[in-house]
């Protein structure tokens, strides 16, 4: 008779620590101090004990406050019989970050193992993160991890649909076909008393297992708060061996469960090629500001590594490689899943603002740093005022710019002002108009810079004295209620503040019968939104509006849109320019409300199609019109078929891009992005929600954000969307320049990527070869593409082939003209 294998229960002793949740982060310094002496104590006491822990954060820490602890660990690890699992900085929020986030996450963290510990992590790890990119088989794999653990969202809790109702073990597959095998942690990621008789009897009965699965997974531990396995529970577990006799309860780790998943079910796992969701659809949209300062923070210091290694290039300066480590390690520990989602306790967020507020000083600083050395070196002798504007993009671009006349010339107290003319660095006249400034009173100029990519352009500005200069006639009109150019017609309803009417006048196609339409929701879920899927109950909307020209030229004109609900208020500038085929939104909102929700609504005019959004490196589609909330990054569109005037049928979509918002859902032909939420700090159902306490809301006080409305024929990759976002989210810079020789031109480049369906996200320093660049590209639209890689100013250019959403490292030596590639690791 063949014997039956009985089924192995891999047990994993593990501490869940959140640094940051319902305390600060000092007081999680401690609590991961305390875990990991505990873990160690017992090691020594029990000599079949193993442990399994994540982040390099923690482990920093314990290096820097008890440096013999952290030998222990090390002995441990060199064992065997401490694990460390992730390989990231921390277990952060795995929707919202940038993709470039994810694979600092790793360089970082696996680098820091490395050197540490001499090893690197098999494992990815983020057991409570409330919902899992597409992208991370991809990156996991390229940062040298063969497997994924997590809990969220959990089959047990109905919050996802696993292929046939199970197979909560299963190949994950990225869209550039990177797979690894992914598990779904049964119940919870510890347990919560001595006794783990009650735990192994759960996870061996679990209605999830694949049919024939003889390997278990069963973490053991306490945690949130930290602490980790106690004396009870090692105890417990011995005498479990006796009580279960058709099980074998092993001493495991997540290196060895995932190993024994593909030795005897490998071939047979299911296939899941999308992201992971549901698990707390709000936590898209909660506590906005740590999302918008995580946004600005992410590209502020993208741009700013570009600028300071070109500087570093070109003037021979030492790499800023460890300054950027930190403040990068800085915003990795703010993505926290507590933090970044908005479910920790109020007093964490001012520590997560004051800590983001030092990355965008310093990011800036650092910027402008290069940005000053480079344009103290262009020769600006010539006549006039010279304007030097900056392109953090590597493509070229076209776009409105803005000058103080304020700081041309000396304020003129009485005669009339002097006309002035705006010159390129050929001497050839550029169209400019006056316009709004950056505050109320301020004399600007405004005119369309194209700048070449990733480099500067020089412009010139000087007062005319010896005739006028000519004025541009047509472009932009507006009046009263309506703007429009030659792309686009908008009507603004006088009494509600809405787009009434949104015409494509070139194509002929009425894209919106309603726009901007701050509509306001009830919501009584806890900061989380546990228990729904999405928010219909619409109890009213912004009204009793204002709208009025506030700057009206050929060039470029501004509607100014006001209008409030309750006690709340809203100002929006909405702006038309002449030569450019996208629309602007400007908006301040002072918020008041609790227990509600906001959504900016655009109805579009088109039957049928399917909405995208994009997520980390790469997008996700989604059925339209049922009002589940979906996570989203720079960018949301719908297409579907419109018909224009004459009946006749074509593909046609609606953009939407932002500055920092993350959560969207759709309704009949509406695209809704959610721009905030306001329950009580931290309060998790079914807690009471006491008056005598005191709970602060959510979402309270002023928020700025700036939109882009991107109407287009065809479909989103015609229209470039991904590099539109991109461009939103870091803009032009203009500089002022006195006058002086130098040695630079009035123009250059120095890097440019020609493709534009392939964005080149980081230009920096590589980690271990200063005299290396390391250029990260990454495919937008799923298909397959071949770049060119330029580098102008070093007479330097390569093709590189890209497969459909791929990302791909390039070290490359301008010295010798040399490029390979090499992964998220940068190693080779």
């Amino acid at each position: 008779m063949v014997e039956t294998k009985k089924p192995v229960v891999h047990l994993i002793g593990h501490g869940h620590i959140d640094p940051v949740w319902g305390w600060r982060w000092m007081e999680g310094c401690e609590e991961v101090r305390a875990t990991f002496r505990s873990a160690i104590q017992l090691m020594k006491e029990f000599p079949e004990y193993k442990f399994t822990a994540s982040s390099a954060a923690f482990y920093a820490w314990v290096e820097d406050l008890e440096p013999e602890l952290f030998k222990e660990i090390q002995e441990a690890v060199r064992e065997g019989r401490w694990e460390i699992a992730g390989g990231w900085w921390i277990e952060p929020d795995c929707n919202i970050p940038h993709g470039e986030s994810f694979v600092r996450q790793g360089l970082y963290g696996q680098r820091y193992f490395r050197e540490k510990f001499g090893v690197q992590a098999g494992i990815g790890f983020n057991p409570d993160s409330f919902g899992h990119a597409g992208v991370l088989p991809q990156i996991l794999r390229k940062q040298g991890m063969q497997a994924y653990c997590y809990l969220r969202p959990n089959a047990g809790h109905g919050e996802m649909e696993y292929p046939e109702g199970k197979g909560t073990v299963f190949h994950w597959k990225a869209k550039d076909g990177s797979s690894l095998i992914a598990a779904n942690i049964p119940w919870s990621y510890g347990s919560w008393q001595w006794d783990l008789f009650l735990d192994i009897e759960r996870h061996t009965s679990w209605a999830w297992l694949l049919p024939g699965q003889t390997d278990l997974l069963s973490f053991y531990g306490i945690g949130n708060h930290g602490g980790g396995p106690s004396r009870a529970n090692l105890h417990s577990i011995r005498e479990a061996k006796e009580q279960f006799p058709h099980l074998e309860l092993r001493h495991s780790s997540l290196t060895d469960f995932f190993t024994s998943i593909e030795r005897n079910m490998g071939e047979d796992l299911p296939v899941i090629d999308h992201d992971l969701q549901f698990h707390a659809v709000g936590c898209y949209s909660v506590v906005s500001e740590v999302k918008r300062l995580n946004r600005a923070a992410e590209h502020a210091l993208l741009s700013a590594e570009r600028f300071a290694t070109i500087e570093s290039l070109i003037f021979n300066s030492p790499p800023a490689t460890l300054r950027f480590e930190r403040l990068w390690k800085e915003v990795l520990f703010n993505q926290f899943h507590d933090i970044l989602a908005g479910s920790s306790i109020q007093k964490a967020y001012e520590d997560c603002r004051n800590s983001f507020g030092q990355v965008l000083h310093e990011a800036l600083s650092l910027e402008d740093h290069a940005r000053q050395k480079l344009a103290a070196s262009i020769d600006t002798s010539a006549e006039g005022r010279s304007l030097v504007v900056f392109n953090p993009s590597p493509w070229p671009r076209s776009e409105w710019v803005i000058a103080s006349r304020d700081r041309f010339f000396e304020f003129r107290s009485q005669g009339p002002e002097l006309p002035i003319q705006v010159l390129d660095e050929e001497s050839i006249p550029v169209a400019h108009t006056h316009c709004l400034g950056e505050f109320p009173g301020q004399r600007a100029v405004g005119f369309m810079a194209s700048v070449p990519a990733l480099g500067y352009r020089t412009y010139r500005v000087h007062e005319v004295t010896d005739g006028p200069v000519p004025q541009v006639e047509e472009g932009v009109c507006c009046q009263d209620n309506l703007v429009e150019n030659d792309f686009w017609r908008i009507e603004i309803c006088r009494s509600r503040g809405v787009i009434a009417s949104l015409f494509d006048k070139k194509n002929q196609v009425q894209v919106l019968s309603e726009g901007l339409a701050f509509r306001v929701l009830s919501d009584s879920s806890d900061t989380w939104s546990h228990g729904i899927r999405g928010y219909r109950s619409e109890t009213g909307s912004f009204g009793g509006a204002t709208v009025r020209p506030v700057e009206v030229s050929a060039l470029r004109s501004v509607l100014r849109i006001e209008s409030h609900w309750g006690a709340s208020h809203q100002d929006t500038w909405l702006t038309l320019y002449r030569d450019v085929p996208t629309i602007d939104v400007r908006t301040r909102l002072r918020w008041n409300e609790a227990f509600t929700l906001l959504k900016l609504a655009f109805t579009t005019c088109f039957e049928g199609g399917i909405c995208t959004s994009e997520s980390a490196y790469g997008f996700e589609e989604h059925p339209t019109g049922h009002y589940q909330e979906y996570p989203c990054q720079g960018w949301i569109d719908m297409t579907g078929v419109a018909r224009d005037r004459s009946g006749r049928k074509q593909q046609y979509g609606f953009a939407l891009l932002n500055d920092g918002f993350h959560g969207f859902d759709t309704c009949d032909k509406s695209l809704r992005l959610t721009i905030l939420r306001s329950p009580a700090y931290r309060h998790h159902d079914p807690d009471a929600l006491s008056e005598s306490e005191g709970w602060a809301f959510t979402g309270q006080g002023v928020h700025e954000f700036r939109l882009r409305l991107v109407p287009h024929a065809g479909g989103w990759r015609t229209a470039s969307v991904p590099r539109l976002a991109w461009e939103l989210n870091e803009p032009l810079y203009l500089h002022q320049e006195s006058s002086h020789p130098g040695s630079l031109p009035g123009s250059a480049s120095f890097l440019c990527v020609d493709h534009p369906r392939v964005a080149a996200s980081v230009l920096k320093h590589h980690e271990d070869k200063p005299e290396c660049v390391a250029v990260r590209l990454y495919e937008t639209t799923g298909q397959s593409a071949e770049a060119e890689v330029a580098f102008p100013w070093f007479k330097a250019s390569w093709k590189v082939s890209l497969g459909p959403c791929e990302i791909k490292t390039l070290q490359v030596d301008l010295g010798t003209h040399e490029i390979r590639e090499v992964n998220l690791l940068e190693d080779e």
